[in-house]
């Protein structure tokens, strides 16, 4: 895989996983 292929693919996983997690997170605030 061409490094750049994999910083894109890191950076989209981790933006995808922030997305998630602050979803989470408002949903348990916003229960609370």
């Amino acid at each position: 895989m061409q490094p750049h292929v994999a910083k894109v693919g890191a950076e989209h996983a981790l933006q995808t996983k922030a997305q998630v997690t602050a979803q989470r997170f408002s949903d348990v605030g916003w229960r609370t």
